[in-house]
């Protein structure tokens, strides 16, 4: 009995835990070619270089654009090649800034290679959601799908720090899709049933 009831507390924890994740994750898949810049083409070693973005973040579910939103974990990658393989590895962002003309911006921070004394710090999505963001009811996770987006780089050199727009940026934000509440509770009935079958059939006259 004391078995039994340890695993479904541990059951009910768990589904505990799953009605309380309030985050949603978004993802942005992508490509951006370095343009003519003379601080981009320098770093990424030409005007024609292409970087492929790989970034997961988290939004709170149910956030609306207007909004604030604090600084979180993040993940992915910012890879190319100048002759050799390059990375930038993203671990944390913030909402660096909203415009009335309908930008949002997101500032991705990390460790990027050095290259000739400069460090690739920052790395900026840049998404025109299309009304202004300081009066959007949108949510967050309906405002960035299938809309353009541009990026750009904080490149530091020493004390100094310059912030670049790419030239093209191709990509598609996708947002997961939630398990539903509803799934992990019918699943831990089951579970429960199950054990206490089992338990029955085990217990002694």
């Amino acid at each position: 009995m004391t078995k039994f009831l340890i695993t479904t507390l541990a059951l009910f924890s768990m589904a505990t835990l799953s009605l309380n994740a309030h985050a949603t994750l978004i993802n942005f898949d992508g490509t951006s070619t370095v343009g003519n810049d003379s601080v981009l083409a320098p770093y990424f070693g030409g005007s024609s270089t292409v970087l492929s973005i790989s970034l997961n973040f988290e939004i709170a579910t149910g956030q609306k654009v207007n909004e604030s939103v604090g600084s979180n974990s993040a993940s992915g990658e910012i890879t190319w090649n100048d002759g050799q393989e390059r990375i930038f590895t993203i671990d944390s962002y913030y909402l660096i800034s909203k415009s009335n003309n309908g930008f949002i911006s997101f500032n991705f921070n990390g460790f990027g290679p050095d290259i000739n004394g400069k460090n690739m710090d920052d790395f900026i999505l840049r998404v025109d959601i299309g009304e202004n963001p300081f009066t959007s009811n949108l949510l967050f996770s309906d405002a960035l799908i299938g809309k353009n987006v541009t990026n750009r780089a904080g490149i530091s050199n020493g004390n100094s720090m310059s912030f670049r727009t790419f030239g093209e940026s191709e990509g598609n934000i996708t947002v997961a899709v939630p398990v539903p509440a509803s799934i992990y509770l019918f699943g831990l009935g089951v579970i429960i049933l199950s054990l206490r079958k089992r338990h029955n059939r085990v217990s002694p006259l």
